[in-house]
C-alpha cells in the first residue's frame, strides 16, 4: 500500500528546527524547509524525507500500522507480570518537623495516628487478594521506624502466606528520615535485603534548614552516618532532594556536588508539591520559571561532569524524558499516559483508606476505598473520574507535540486548582515539561549531550 499520512503534531523548538511527533510516541526533527514540505504535501517529491516520515510513523504503511498499534498497546495495556507497589503508612506520627511535609505528619505523642492491629490484618488480606502475583511493599509515614515491630510483623506474615495466595515479594522498602535508625534495625534490614530510602536535600546547611525536629535540630548528620554505614555493607541508601525556594538559592551545582561527594551517580530533582504543610506556606514553592532554569542549570552541570570530569550523574527527570522519547514503554508512573495511579501503586493510610498513589493521601476527595470493604475491581472503578480528566482528554494536552512524552499529575493539579483539569499552558508542570523537552530535543544533535543520553540510558538497563 502507498504510505498514508497519519495524525501528527508539530512544534518549533529553534529557528530552523521543528519537532514532529505522533500519537504512538514516535518523533523526528525537521528543518523549516522539510517541515513546510510535510505540511503542504510536497514531501511526496522528496524520497529522503518520505523515508524518514515512514520510519517515524508519520506516514503509515501496512507494516507501520502494525508497529503503531504495538506502541499504543504497550503504553495502555498492563502486562500481567507487572508488580503492584503497595505503600503502607503504619503511622502518621513523625519525630521531625520538615517544612514541606506533604503528609502533614503529627508529633511523636499522637499515637491515635497509628494503624490498629485489626487494620494491619485487613491490609494483609487486601494485598493477598490483589490480582498481581508480584508485590512490592513500601513502608512510609510519618516515620515508619516508630513502628518497626509492625514492619517486621507485616514482612513475616507476608512470607508465611505467600505460597497459599501465589504471591512473591519482589522487594521491600523502608522510607525513613534515618534519625531513629540503630544497629539492630540496620542489621535486620541488611539480613533481610530490605531497601532503604531517605532524603538528602543538599549541603548540611540547606538540609538542616528544611529537615529538622521541633526544636530546630537538623537531621543531616544522621543521614550521612547511616548512609556511610549501609554503603560499607554494600547497600545503597536511595536518596533524593526536594527542591524549594531555599534550594534555588543554593543552586543546582551545590546540591549535585553534595551527591557527587558521597559517590552517588543519580539524582532526582523534584519540586516541592503544594500539598500538606506547603499549602499553608506557599513561599516554599519556586516559581515555574525558577524551577525550569534550575533544571537546565542542573542538566548542563551534569553534562560538564561527564565531559570534563568523566563522572556520570544521571538526573532522573532527564532520564525519564529521554526514555519516553526513545522507547515505547513508559515505566515511570508519574510521567506517562495513562497515569499509573492505582494501576501499579496504591497507598493505604493508618485507618485503612486506600489512595491511588502516595501523594494523593493528602487529599480526602481522592480516596478510592478502604481495606476493610474494598477489592481491586472496586478501587479501579473508583479511579474513573481521575482517568477521564487527565492529560490525554484535555484539548491543549491532546494536541501538543509533547503529549506522549510527559504526564500531567492529576493529584498535583487537584491540589492547585481543586479540579482535575490543569490550567494549561500556564500550569507549573506543563510549563516546566515543555521547556525541558525543548531543551532536550534542541540538544539531540550535540555530541556532548548525545554521549550523556547514551550513558544515562545504560544505567537503566
Amino acid at each position: 500500500m502507498e504510505p498514508v499520512l497519519g495524525e501528527y503534531f508539530g512544534r518549533r523548538i529553534d529557528k530552523n528546527k521543528y519537532l514532529v511527533s505522533t500519537r504512538c510516541g514516535t518523533s523526528l526533527l525537521l528543518n523549516e524547509k522539510d517541515y513546510r514540505a510535510l505540511n503542504n504535501g510536497q514531501y511526496k517529491n522528496n524520497k529522503k524525507l518520505t523515508d524518514r516520515l515512514v520510519e517515524s510513523k508519520v506516514l503509515l504503511t501496512k507494516k507501520g500500522i502494525k508497529e503503531f498499534i504495538y506502541r499504543l498497546k504497550v503504553q495502555y495495556v498492563q502486562d500481567k507480570a507487572v508488580y503492584m507497589n503497595c505503600i503502607v503508612n503504619l503511622t502518621h506520627r513523625c519525630n521531625l518537623n520538615c517544612s514541606y511535609c506533604h503528609a502533614n505528619a503529627g508529633t511523636v505523642d499522637e499515637k491515635h495516628m497509628d494503624m490498629a492491629d485489626e487494620t494491619i490484618e485487613e491490609y494483609l488480606d487486601f494485598i493477598m487478594n490483589l490480582p498481581h502475583k508480584n508485590i512490592t511493599l513500601e513502608f512510609q509515614g510519618g516515620e515508619p521506624l516508630l513502628r518497626f515491630d509492625k514492619i517486621k510483623y507485616l514482612l513475616e506474615e507476608f512470607n508465611n502466606r505467600k505460597k497459599k495466595y501465589n504471591k512473591e515479594l519482589a522487594s521491600a522498602t523502608i522510607v525513613s528520615n534515618l534519625t531513629l535508625m540503630n544497629k539492630d534495625i540496620a542489621d535486620y534490614i541488611l539480613k533481610n535485603k530490605i531497601r532503604i530510602s531517605s532524603s538528602l536535600d543538599g549541603p548540611k546547611e540547606l538540609h538542616d534548614f528544611q529537615r529538622s525536629d521541633a526544636n530546630g535540630k537538623g537531621s543531616y548528620d544522621h543521614v550521612i552516618y547511616w548512609y556511610n554505614y549501609f554503603t560499607k555493607h554494600n547497600r545503597i541508601v536511595g536518596t533524593m532532594p526536594t527542591i524549594t525556594k531555599k534550594s534555588i538559592e543554593f543552586g543546582a551545582k551545590a546540591i549535585i556536588d553534595e551527591y557527587v561527594r558521597h559517590g552517588r551517580n543519580a539524582i532526582y530533582l523534584r519540586s516541592v508539591n503544594e500539598l500538606g504543610r506547603v499549602r499553608k506556606n506557599k513561599r516554599l514553592s519556586p516559581t515555574k520559571e525558577e524551577f525550569t532554569q534550575f533544571l537546565i542549570d542542573a542538566f548542563d552541570y551534569c553534562i560538564y561532569l561527564l565531559d570534563k570530569k568523566n563522572y556520570l550523574m544521571a538526573e532522573r527527570n532527564i532520564t525519564a524524558f529521554v526514555k519516553n522519547i526513545l522507547f515505547p514503554v513508559r515505566q515511570y508512573m508519574c510521567m506517562r499516559r495513562p497515569c499509573g495511579a492505582a494501576l501499579t501503586q496504591v497507598s493505604v493510610t493508618p485507618n485503612g483508606d486506600i489512595y491511588p498513589c502516595d501523594i494523593a493521601r493528602s487529599i480526602p476527595a481522592l480516596k478510592i476505598g478502604n481495606v476493610k470493604t474494598s477489592n481491586f475491581s472496586e478501587i479501579i472503578l473508583n479511579t474513573l473520574d481521575l482517568r477521564t480528566l487527565t492529560q490525554e482528554v484535555q484539548p491543549l494536552c491532546d494536541t501538543c507535540a509533547y503529549n506522549n512524552f510527559c504526564g500531567n499529575c492529576a493529584v498535583v493539579t487537584y491540589a492547585k486548582y481543586n479540579s482535575f483539569i490543569a490550567k494549561t499552558p500556564q500550569d507549573f508542570d506543563c510549563y516546566v515539561n515543555r521547556h525541558i523537552l525543548d531543551y532536550i530535543f534542541n540538544k539531540m544533535d550535540d555530541k556532548k549531550y548525545k554521549k550523556y543520553y547514551e550513558a544515562v540510558l545504560k544505567t537503566e538497563e
